[in-house]
Formats: C-alpha cells, sequence, structure tokens
C-alpha cells in the first residue's frame, strides 16, 4: 500500500530520506547474495525491513486533519492501556498462564518470525541483579514493549492536556500502564533512553513558555553537570559498571554481537553499501547486525544508509525544536539513545513514534502563532478603507 501512495506524491524533505534508506537496503541486497547466497528467510526479513522504511516515508508524506492525529494519538493510548492490562492480570495471575496469545500452542510449529509473537511471553523469567519477572506485553520482546510504552507516555502527557472526558481519563490510565509496562520490561536501554526524552520533554516545555527561566536553567544545569562529572567521574564510572554487572551477560552477548557484525563490515572493500541480507550464526545469542540499529545498517545497507538515518533524526529534532513541540522533540531524542541498543524492525511501533512525532511537530507548528501570516497595520487599513468604498 505505501508504494502506490508514495509514487502518486511530489516528495521532499523527510520521506525521501526514509525512501533512501529503504533503497540502500535493496542495493546491498545484491552484495549480500553473492556473499551470502539467497537464504529465502533472510531474504523475507530484507523484505519486511524494506517495507518498514517505505512505511515510515508514507506516513512522513502525509500531512494529516487534526481529526486524524486525534484518531492516531487515541489509538496509540488504547493500545498502550491494553498493554499494561494484560501485564498486570498476567503477573497478579501468575504461575497461571492467560489463554492468549490463542497460536500459543502450535508456536514451536510456526517459522521463527511468527513463532515470536505466538509464544505466551506475558510472563517470563530473567536475571536483573536476582531472579526476576519480565514480560513482553502485546510484542514480541519486553524491550520492544517497553520501547513502545516509552513512546505511548510521552503521547499521553499530550493527551492528558488536550484531551476531555473519557479521553483524559483514559491519557491518565494509559500513563499509568505505560509506566508499569517500562518497569516489567526490565530493559535499561528503554529507562536510560526514556530519562534523558522526559529531560529534554522538559527543557524545550520551559524554552517555548518561559525563556527567561529556560536560558538561565540551561546554563545552571551545565555548570552543575560539568561540576559533578570533574569531582566524581570515578565513582560515575562505578556505578555504570555496578548496573551493568546486574546482567552482565547481556553485555557480553552485545559485545560478541559487535564484534562479528564489524568482522563482516571491515570485508567490505568500500563501506558505501553494505550487505543487505544477514547470513546465520549459531555461535551468537542473537543474529549479526543486531541490537544496533546505527551498526546493523552499516551492515544492511552501508555507511549510506546510516547518514541517511542520522540525518532524518536530525531533521525530525529541528523541526521540532522550531515549533516548540516538546512532545515531539522528546520521541526524537528517545528513538535516537534507543537506537543505540536495538534495532529498528518490523516486529515493533517504534516507527510509529517517529511518523508521530513528525504529525506533532507540523501540528504545532500550524497553530504556533510565530508561523501565523501577519497583516501590516498600514495594509489592514487600506484593505479596510477599500471594503467601505
Amino acid at each position: 500500500m505505501s508504494v502506490p501512495f508514495l509514487v502518486r506524491q511530489r516528495l521532499r524533505g523527510t520521506p525521501l530520506i526514509a525512501i533512501g534508506v529503504a533503497t540502500g537496503l535493496l542495493l546491498s541486497s545484491l552484495i549480500g547474495i553473492i556473499y551470502f547466497g539467497v537464504v529465502p528467510e533472510r531474504m523475507v526479513g530484507l523484505a519486511a525491513n524494506i517495507m518498514v522504511w517505505l512505511t515510515v516515508a508514507a506516513g512522513l508524506a502525509v500531512t494529516p486533519t487534526k481529526r486524524t492525529f486525534t484518531q492516531l494519538t487515541r489509538a496509540v493510548l488504547v493500545l498502550s492501556a491494553a498493554q499494561g492490562a494484560i501485564t498486570l492480570v498476567a503477573t497478579l495471575l501468575h504461575p497461571a498462564r492467560l489463554p492468549v496469545p490463542l497460536l500459543a500452542p502450535i508456536a514451536e510449529s510456526l517459522p521463527s518470525g511468527f513463532a515470536a509473537f505466538a509464544r505466551n511471553s506475558l510472563v517470563l523469567f530473567s536475571w536483573l541483579d536476582g531472579e526476576a519477572i519480565r514480560s513482553a506485553g502485546l510484542n514480541a520482546q519486553p524491550t520492544w514493549a517497553g520501547a513502545f510504552a516509552a513512546i505511548a507516555l510521552i503521547i499521553a502527557t499530550y493527551a492528558v492536556v488536550t484531551e476531555r472526558g473519557g479521553w483524559r481519563a483514559l491519557a491518565l490510565v494509559s500513563g499509568l500502564a505505560s509506566i508499569y509496562s517500562i518497569q516489567m520490561s526490565l530493559s535499561r536501554a528503554t529507562w536510560i533512553a526514556l530519562a534523558a526524552a522526559l529531560v529534554v520533554m522538559l527543557v524545550v516545555s520551559m524554552r517555548s513558555r518561559f525563556r527567561v527561566w529556560y536560558f538561565t536553567s540551561v546554563t545552571m544545569l551545565s555548570i552543575l553537570v560539568t561540576a559533578i562529572w570533574i569531582t566524581s567521574s570515578s565513582r560515575i564510572l562505578a556505578a555504570v559498571q555496578d548496573i551493568n554487572s546486574q546482567r552482565e551477560g547481556s553485555a557480553t552477548a552485545r559485545g560478541d554481537i559487535y564484534e562479528q557484525t564489524w568482522s563482516y563490515i571491515r570485508e567490505l572493500p568500500i563501506p558505501i553499501f553494505g550487505f543487505g541480507i544477514k547470513p546465520g550464526d549459531e555461535t551468537l545469542v542473537a543474529s549479526v547486525a543486531t541490537h544496533s540499529t546505527y551498526l546493523g545498517l552499516i551492515f544492511r545497507g552501508g555507511f549510506i544508509t546510516l547518514v541517511m538515518f542520522i540525518l532524518l533524526l536530525a531533521c525530525l529534532l529541528v523541526l521540532s525544536l522550531r515549533a516548540s513541540a516538546p512532545q515531539a522533540a522528546a520521541i526524537v531524542v528517545f528513538v535516537g539513545l534507543w537506537c543505540i541498543f536495538e534495532d529498528i524492525d518490523p516486529g515493533h511501533l517504534v516507527p510509529l513514534g517517529i511518523i508521530w512525532a513528525l504529525w506533532f511537530a507540523r501540528t504545532k507548528q500550524k497553530s504556533a502563532p510565530e508561523f501565523a501570516t501577519r497583516i501590516p497595520p498600514q495594509s489592514r487599513e487600506r484593505t479596510a478603507s477599500s471594503s467601505r468604498h
């Protein structure tokens, strides 16, 4: 559906960047086929990744009406509330299992991509400074559930202010449900990225409402952060190592994946383009080119797709700041930081956050007084005089 729509549009700006990423992946697949051969499962994965970027391009190409934007916002709130509710019920009933997902009994007979969603992962055991319970919610993995909940929480802060009646109540419920889903994800990448995003949201909000306090606060905060780092950097690094030791196996597994991915990249004579498809590697916990969108894009599409992705985030952030759209800026920052440790993938709804951020920035830009057309007083007087005659 995205391709026919995009063909009919006169595209410029951010949609072209997203299409550029998809094109880079497609062209790079020729190199991957030469290196790894035609593996049907990997070709399906390539097609799914290209579809994600074309869908993002189509979403970025749309200029939504206020009604469409409101409907998307409410849909995110409903999904987040549902995920939090089912996660809460599943953890309260544990060790009893809920009958959802309905395909859980036949999950092992399905292809791996579908099996990940069919398994009953509402409650699963993990390790975070001791045995702990995680939940994948409505997603295939806990990290994906946490990432969607983080984006939903940011959107809920907007809806609480703008909605009325039952929808405002839903926004409050969705915000609380999102916090619970984020906690149950046990995803440190999500926690760190969300914390930074909320700080950015607060700063942008202050910038648009209290300009004097904004500049004063930013200056004082910069001085404070610098002083803390100078006096306590060794303790900060020790704290980071302590946090990592709570699930050290995760960092070790990621390191192995990153090392193997980079070894493949070094085999490319000129890594302008990548491999497009990924090889199977039985020795790794996850496949090559995972657990980092930035490194994964270099592997799949070369440095050209990495530059395009960074450019896309930069354009969205600039547009959000110009429109004084705090939630949009927060989502862009969240996605940018989260992608250091995780993938933009067909399996989750993080790309939806990118689309919502641009739509919100455009909505704010249209309604902002500084973007309204101003008619000089002399022109107004001449227009009024002409109308009387």
